[in-house]
This record gives structure tokens, sequence and C-alpha cells, in this order.
């Protein structure tokens, strides 16, 4: 081999101590680099995994945001509908009062508890028999008009909840059930959608200030339903339905989570989102919806695994 070398290298260079030491720097130099290269690749990769986790983690505790958000909100109306006073045969003309304390009581409807308004209903008439909102009682509808007379999205602990619906601009969903001894009366809790997410989700608070980071959640139809960032400003919009992460989440089961990384056009149309790649976490709830909630930030650039 050193006979190789000797005929490779010329005898000047040979002869020369000056210039085998700067050979010998080259190499090592070369070498140094060539480690921190491969170093700076798997640390990288690191970053990123780790990125990874971190939003699929913060995707899965918002589901469970949303299990608990689903079980409160049904559990207010199952409560109510059991009250003796709201039975058509039980005289009592402080059922506005009731309702009125009833809201009061769970705090501002901006609060954790978001709700808004709650309801007691001829449900063959559609009239508001009874409301915590002054401007509500007397009014009659049709289930057109508010879903809550119809057929519900989904159930849970034998309370019906609305798909997502819109009143004077504002996003809304209701839970609703028979008052029980009573068929023809429901009673209507409705919350306004908007600050939902903001109380709920936690996708806008695990990142460092101005990073891009925010959390959603959709239904069955990519509408957004929640949106943890400036009071909801995407909620009613649809996601991306090409998305390759609402391919991901159609063959997941109940109380499951994943991550990603998706290009800019796979994520929706939101203030600060660029057009750079953004990694994506995900998650279902454990309760029987189809509701999926998203916790996204933009990718960081020395990120190289798309999907």
């Amino acid at each position: 081999m050193l006979d190789s070398l000797r005929r490779i290298v010329p005898s000047r260079i040979r002869s020369s101590y000056a210039a085998k030491f700067a050979i010998v720097v080259i190499v090592l130099g070369i070498s140094v680099a060539s480690v921190g290269g491969v170093a700076t690749a798997l640390m990288s990769n690191q970053v990123e995994q780790s990125s990874l986790n971190d939003l699929e983690s913060t995707a899965a505790s918002d589901a469970k945001s949303v299990d608990n958000w689903l079980e409160q909100s049904a559990i207010e109306v199952l409560s109510v509908s059991r009250e003796d006073r709201l039975q058509s045969d039980t005289s009592d003309d402080g059922l506005n009062g009731y309702l009125e304390t009833f809201r009061a009581d769970r705090g501002d409807p901006n609060s954790a508890n978001t709700l808004t308004q709650i309801h007691l209903v001829d449900s063959s008439s559609g009239e508001i028999i009874a409301s915590s909102d002054p401007s509500e009682r007397g009014e009659t509808y049709a289930a057109e008009e508010r879903p809550w007379l119809g057929e519900g999205d989904f159930a849970h602990r034998n309370v019906d909840v609305t798909q997502m619906y819109q009143i004077d601009g504002t996003q809304k969903i209701a839970f609703f059930r028979n008052v029980v001894g009573d068929d023809d009366r429901i009673m209507v809790a409705v919350h306004d959608m908007e600050p939902v997410g903001q109380n709920i989700l936690t996708g806008n608070t695990i990142g460092s200030a101005g990073d891009g980071t925010y959390g959603l959640v959709i239904d069955e139809r990519d509408t957004i339903v929640m949106d943890d960032n400036n009071v909801g400003e995407t909620v009613g919009q649809s996601y991306p339905s090409d998305s390759p992460v609402l391919n991901e989440l159609r063959q997941m089961g109940r109380n499951d989570a994943g991550a990603m990384e998706v290009g800019s056009q796979f994520v929706p149309d939101k203030s600060g989102v660029g057009d750079q790649d953004h990694a994506v976490g995900y998650a279902t709830p454990a309760t029987p919806t189809s509701w999926s909630s998203f916790t996204r930030r933009p990718a960081l650039p020395t990120a190289s695994r798309k999907r």
C-alpha cells in the first residue's frame, strides 16, 4: 500500500515534510467535516422526531379534552331534563328564572364551560316555552332553522348532539334530549363554538410565542368545529379534504394518535401559515363520535421527512 502511495504522490511532496504535514491536515479536516455532517444530520432527525412526538402527545391530550367537554355538556342536559318542574303537567312560573340561574351558575359563556343558552322546547310545535335567553322566549322554529328539532348528528349518554349550524354568523352546536316523563318537551343546551377551542385545547400553548402552533378539531364532514387560535378564526371552514392526515385518521380506531409532515397546501389557510411544510399531530377521541383533534406547527427548516 505504501508503494502505491509513493507512486501516486509526487517525489517533490514525498521529500517535503511541510507538504506531508499539509496533506495530513487536509485529510483530517475532511474526516472531521464528514463526521460533523453525519452528527448534524442525526441531531436534525432527532429534533424533528421529538417535535412530531410532542405534537402527537398534544393532539392526544386535546382529544381527551374533547371527550371531557362532550361528557360535561351531555351530563348538564341529562341532569336538567330530570327536573319535575319541566313536565307540562307541572305549573311553574319560575321556569325562566330557573334556566337563567342554571346558565349563570356555569360562569361566562366564553369561559371553559361554554354554555351559551338553555331552552325548554315544545317538540311538536317548535315553540320555546322557557329559556335562559329572554330574546328566545316564545319563538317558534322549524327543524330547518334549528337542527335540535330534528335528528342528532350523534349521541352521547343518551343525549343527542347536532351537527354545527350557523345563526347570525355564529357557529353553534346543541345538545338535546326529551324531558324525563314528558316526550313532548325537550331540553336544549346551545354552545357558541368559536371560543370553545381556545378554552379546552392546548395546541397554541406548547410552542414558543409566535411559532405558529395551534390546535383544531374537525367533524366527519372535515369541517373545523374548534380552533384554539384567535378566538376560533377557522371554525366553520373546511379542512383540506385531500390531506394525507385525513387518510390516516379514517383508518384509525378510537383513542388513537399519530404524527406526520405535510405540505402547506394540506393545512387550513390560517393567518401566518406560510408556504413551508408543516408538522401535524392528530388523534381520535375515545367518545364514539367522528370528531378528530389536530395540533400543527410549521416544520423545522432542517426537516427532510415528507408524506
